[in-house]
């Protein structure tokens, strides 16, 4: 039932450009591209970003804050909200102990996050009305950016509010950051009495990182995305080859241990910031799959090893290849949830048109022309082979824009079908030639 409310409650756009927690899809990249346009703009000015955090906020908030600010928003789920936070539960702990729970979400809540950016959503508005140059919140995670004496006033408001919520600050998380990379002067939040280590931490402008998005300069974000994919990743991968089943163990390879783990990267990030990490990220994958299969992959077999199954291959698709693309969706699909005026960031192309759209897709069961194909001066075989089954990088027009009428399927197959040849041809005899087209 939980679920059912859910749905209906993310579309009806109650947080639109306010929280991106809930009912906006990928909010987490659209709070990064945004900041990471904001920082840029006003690199060189007196504005400071100022990150929020409070202590255990999902089971602190207060439920009679909550509740009443859910039914009001959402009334045709108010029987089911008082029936399901109305009066304490008894929670029973070993079979021996009862525990009362009488305030935050209960764990494992569908609505739990809904319920929660219902009870912020005031704060939310008093300092959305304070007009800071950047606000956005990602349920209890907030990003606001501007002068000095706004960012007091609002960390005032947070203190001063907070607690009757049943949400305490906790200085120790959060961070200041100057926008001017020059800046050296120390953070103006201080809190009397309080030792150094639980003051607001003072953040350089090269080291910004929000919601797991590094924001600062290249070194800071190469090592940081070395960290998160090298670090984790290794172990994973050495106790995959000594799995016993070699079947599951390709198959947990490629559905959570492959291109996966770079997504949230890929999306966020752009390519040129991490490339050495990605391409080494590929080859840990790579030579995972040859131990684990006992064999040794030579250059075209792993180009055909990164299609999908479906089309010949083993699904372990490359980072490298799809990294810049998935940045350009990202950020267009973000600017167009925020609906705001950023900068387009070098290398993204000004004008992004889905594969997808119903109203550019011929049937699923028309080829595309091979005269389309023909006219496709700038898509080689090498480029065919090397950026694999792409998605959104289909043939492209002489001008340089992706074919809009080209569905994304049949660029899989056009690229596959090219690439399969190509390493047919290599194997075969040149009487063979003629047969495969």
């Amino acid at each position: 039932m939980s679920k059912c409310f859910c749905v209906a409650g993310k579309e009806d756009n109650a947080f639109k450009g306010r929280n991106y927690g809930v009912g906006c899809k990928g909010g987490v990249e659209v709070i990064a591209h945004s900041l990471r346009d904001t920082l840029n703009k006003h690199k060189d000015s007196n504005l400071a970003l100022l990150k929020i955090d409070f202590k255990n906020a999902f089971n602190k908030i207060r439920r009679d804050h909550f509740v009443p600010a859910a039914c009001k928003m959402f009334p045709a789920m108010t029987a089911w909200t008082m029936w399901c936070y109305g009066k304490p539960t008894t929670l029973l702990y070993a079979h021996r102990w009862e525990i009362e729970s009488s305030c935050g979400v209960q764990q494992g809540d569908p609505l739990g996050p809904l319920y929660f950016c219902c009870g912020i959503n005031g704060l939310v508005n008093e300092i959305k009305a304070l007009n800071p140059v950047y606000k956005k919140w990602y349920m209890d995670d907030g990003g606001i950016v501007g002068d000095v004496e706004l960012l007091q006033k609002v960390w005032k408001l947070l203190v001063e509010r907070g607690p009757e919520m049943g949400l305490e600050l906790n200085p120790s998380k959060c961070e200041w950051t100057w926008l001017n990379p020059g800046c050296k002067e120390p953070c103006p939040i201080k809190q009397e009495g309080v030792p150094d280590e639980h003051q607001v931490r003072l953040v350089p402008h090269d080291k910004i990182e929000m919601l797991g998005v590094p924001l600062g300069d290249r070194a800071f974000t190469s090592k940081f995305i070395e960290g998160d994919l090298q670090t984790r990743l290794k172990p994973v991968l050495e106790r995959l080859e000594e799995f016993e089943d070699t079947q599951s163990a390709l198959y947990l390879l490629r559905v959570s241990f492959s291109i996966v783990r770079a997504t949230h990267h890929m999306r966020t990030t752009p390519l040129e910031q991490w490339k050495e990490h990605a391409e080494a990220f590929d080859t840990s994958v790579c030579k995972t799959a040859e131990k684990i299969l006992g064999v040794i992959m030579t250059d075209p077999v792993r180009k055909q090893a990164s299609l999908t199954p479906k089309l010949g291959g083993l699904g372990l698709r490359r980072t490298e290849d799809h990294a810049d693309f998935s940045f350009h969706a990202s950020w267009h699909e973000a600017k167009v949830t925020a609906g705001e005026d950023w900068e387009r960031p070098a290398g993204v192309s000004e004008l992004h048109r889905s594969p997808s759209m119903k109203q550019h897709t011929r049937p699923w069961c028309e080829k595309p022309s091979n005269r389309a194909i023909a006219e496709t001066p700038n898509a080689s075989d090498e480029d065919v082979s090397y950026r694999g089954a792409l998605p959104t990088g289909g043939p492209r027009h002489p001008q340089g824009d992706f074919l809009p009428f080209v569905h994304a399927d049949h660029q899989c197959l056009w690229r596959s079908r090219h690439l399969l040849l190509k390493v047919w041809r290599s194997h075969c005899p040149p009487q063979r030639h003629a047969q495969l087209g």
